[in-house]
């Protein structure tokens, strides 16, 4: 049996999230401990200055958001189709709320979720929140998402 890697219990959650075995990576810290920095290094991000980010996995497909934008703009049913197109199988539920005269979603990415998108709107305005897991995802990679919805919405 070999003996215990010394590591920081944020670094083994890191790296096995990542997939990584702590057999095979390098610790920077007292005592060649491995500590969160050295997990990004050996996943392939050189950033050091980085936040702890995993590679996008998927954004909103601009083709099928540009076909659905086609659709008249005061449609009310525009967006429920237009996100069960973007998400397909990577939304766990979708909620229709027009009833309740909601105006603002703060949603929170759930188990296994990198990201969670908001949207909700009154009066002809949409709000648009998107919340990131920064562990995962970076706020490039979201800001880049948000800019391509944008684009996408504006045709």
């Amino acid at each position: 049996m070999s003996a215990r890697r010394p590591a920081s219990p944020y670094a083994r959650a890191l790296a096995r999230d990542a997939g990584l075995s702590l057999e095979a990576l390098s610790g920077s810290g007292p005592g060649g401990r491995i500590i969160a920095r050295d997990i990004p290094a050996v996943a392939g991000e050189d950033d050091g200055d980085a936040a702890l980010v995993g590679p996008v996995q998927e954004t909103a497909d601009v083709v099928i958001l540009r076909r659905q934008i086609a659709a008249p703009r005061d449609s009310d049913a525009l967006l429920p189709p237009l996100l069960r197109q973007i998400a397909s199988d990577r939304v766990i539920a979708l909620a229709d709320l027009r009833g309740f005269e909601i105006d603002n979603a703060d949603p929170m990415p759930g188990p296994g979720q990198d990201a969670a998108l908001g949207l909700a709107g009154r009066g002809g305005v949409l709000n648009v929140t998107l919340t990131l897991k920064t562990r995962r995802m970076s706020l490039q990679d979201g800001a880049r998402i948000l800019a391509e919805l944008a684009d996408a919405l504006e045709g």
